[in-house]
C-alpha cells in the first residue's frame, strides 16, 4: 500500500481534473480541439516469502499504460475517455503460484476502457459523470501497480466559495488492481469487502460521499469527509494540517487525523453478521525539513480502538477503495490490519538530491512498528526504501522495497520489490 496522507492541495489540485467553462465557438472546434495524452509504463514486482511461510516466490513483469482523450469545452460540456492496458508479453512463469497477481490477475494481459465521462463546468463548479479517476481519503487511484483504481461515479465539485471546496459524489462501481475481483471489470463497490445483507446478497447501493475542504486559515488545511456505504457502514474522516517556517532554512509540518466507521444497519462482513460495528482511529504526524541539505524527517503515529462487532470478531479501520489515508500506511501494512487496539509508529527520512546538484533524484526510508494488544493478530516491523528519478518532463523511474518482519507466532516474513519506468506523452 502506498503512503497516503491526503492533503488539501492534492485533493483540490487533482481529484477530478475540472475543466474551465470556456466554450468552443462551434461543436466542430470542440471536437477538433480534442487533446490526447497518456503514459507508457514498464513494471516489475517480486515477493519473496521467508520465515515459516513456505509459499513460492511470486513475481511478474508487464508492459502497458494508458491513452486519454478529452474534447475541448462546448458551452461548458466536454467528453473524455481513457483506455488502460497491462500485457505480460509471455514474461511470467507458467506456474500460477509463482506469479504475483497484482499486475494482471495471473493472466497474459488486461485491458479496459477505464474512463468514459461527460463533464460540465460553470465558473468554478464542475459536474462529472461516468468512469473516472478519483482521489479522496477512502477512495483513490492508488497508482502503484500497472492499472490504477478507477470508478463509475457522479461527482459534483464546487469551488465558488472563498478558500472552500465542496464535494458531493456517488460511487457505484470500481475497477483496477484493488477492486477485489477481476481488475478489468467494474465491480460493485461492495465486492472488495464482500459486504452482503443478512441473507447473503451483495450490497448494491454503492457509496455516497460528501466533503468540505477549507484553507481560509493561513498555512492551515482542514478537511472533513463523510462516506455512506449503503446498507452497511458510515465512515467519517477528518484531517487538519499546518505548515510553518522556523527560519530561511528550516520548515516544519504538523497534522492530525481522526477516522470512525460505524454500522448504518446490520450486514454481513467476511461471512459474519455485524450488529455493532464501531472502529476508531486517530493519528498525529510531525515533520522537519532542511532545504540546504535536502533532508527531511518525520514521525507519524496511529492508534485504533475497535469493538466486537458480532460478539467474537473485532471491527477494523477500513482503507476503503484504495490505499487508505492513514499516516502510518506503508508499502504493505496499514492500520486496516488492526484488531482491537493497535499502535503504529513510523519514522521517515527523505533526501532531495537537488541540494547536491542532482535535480529529479529523491530517496526515502521508513521504519515502522505495529503492535497489537492481541499479539497473535498483529506484531511486526516493516521497513521501506524508495528511489525516484525524474529524468526529464517525460521520463521517470521509480522503485520501492519493503521488508516485513512478522513477530507473531506465524512468522510470515517477506521481502517485496517493485520498479517502474514511465514515459509520459
Amino acid at each position: 500500500m502506498n503512503k497516503a496522507i491526503v492533503t488539501l492541495s492534492i485533493v483540490t489540485g487533482s481529484i477530478f481534473a475540472a475543466a474551465t467553462c470556456q466554450a468552443g465557438k462551434s461543436l466542430q472546434e470542440a471536437i477538433t480541439g480534442t487533446s490526447f495524452h497518456g503514459q507508457v509504463r514498464a513494471g516489475y514486482i517480486t515477493k519473496n516469502h521467508k520465515g515459516a511461510d513456505t509459499a513460492e516466490t511470486e513475481s511478474a513483469a508487464a508492459l502497458g499504460g494508458n491513452i486519454i482523450a478529452e474534447t475541448a469545452p462546448y458551452y461548458g460540456f466536454s467528453i473524455g475517455a481513457a483506455a488502460y492496458t497491462a500485457q505480460t508479453l509471455g514474461s511470467n512463469d507458467d506456474t500460477a503460484t509463482k506469479v504475483h497477481d497484482d499486475f494482471t490477475n495471473d493472466r497474459p494481459g488486461k485491458g479496459l476502457l477505464g474512463q468514459a465521462y461527460l463533464q460540465y463546468s460553470f465558473r468554478e463548479t464542475t459536474f462529472k459523470i461516468g468512469r473516472q479517476l478519483i482521489d479522496t481519503p477512502h477512495a483513490d487511484s492508488d497508482d502503484i501497480r500497472m492499472i490504477p483504481n478507477l470508478f463509475e461515479a457522479a461527482v459534483l465539485t464546487v469551488n465558488d466559495l472563498p478558500k472552500t471546496t465542496l464535494i458531493l459524489a456517488h460511487l457505484s462501481e470500481m475497477a483496477g488492481w484493488e477492486n477485489g475481483a477481476d481488475m478489468e471489470e467494474f465491480e460493485n463497490m461492495s465486492t472488495k469487502y464482500a459486504f452482503t445483507d443478512t441473507s447473503g446478497r451483495a450490497q448494491g447501493g454503492g457509496v455516497t460521499l460528501a466533503a468540505v475542504l477549507f484553507e481560509g486559515i493561513p498555512d492551515t488545511q482542514l478537511q472533513a469527509w463523510y462516506y455512506l456505504v449503503h446498507d452497511a457502514l458510515a465512515i467519517f474522516y477528518f484531517e487538519a494540517g499546518y505548515v510553518g517556517t522556523l527560519s530561511n532554512d528550516f520548515q516544519f509540518s504538523l497534522a492530525a487525523q481522526y477516522d470512525q466507521a460505524t454500522d448504518s444497519e446490520t450486514f454481513n462482513f467476511g461471512g459474519n453478521t455485524a450488529t455493532d460495528w464501531d472502529s476508531k482511529l486517530w493519528g498525529l504526524s510531525a515533520g522537519l525539513s532542511h532545504q540546504p541539505s535536502g533532508l527531511s524527517f518525520s514521525i507519524a503515529h496511529n492508534q485504533t480502538d475497535n469493538n466486537l462487532y458480532d460478539g467474537t470478531n473485532y471491527a477494523q479501520p477500513l482503507n476503503g477503495w484504495g490505499g487508505g489515508p492513514y499516516f502510518t500506511s506503508l508499502e504493505d501494512t496499514t492500520a486496516e490490519q488492526a484488531v482491537k487496539e493497535v499502535e503504529a509508529t513510523a519514522f521517515t527520512i527523505e533526501f532531495d538530491a537537488v541540494a547536491i546538484g542532482f535535480e529529479g533524484l529523491s530517496l526515502g526510508y521508513t521504519y515502522a512498528v505495529f503492535e497489537a494488544d492481541i499479539q497473535s493478530s498483529l506484531e511486526l516491523v516493516e521497513q521501506n526504501a524508495s528511489i525516484t528519478i525524474e529524468v526529464n518532463d517525460k521520463i521517470s523511474l521509480e522503485a520501492a522495497y519493503a521488508h516485513v518482519n512478522d513477530e507473531t507466532s506465524a512468522n510470515q516474513d517477506f521481502d517485496q520489490f517493485r520498479a517502474f519506468a514511465n514515459y509520459t506523452f
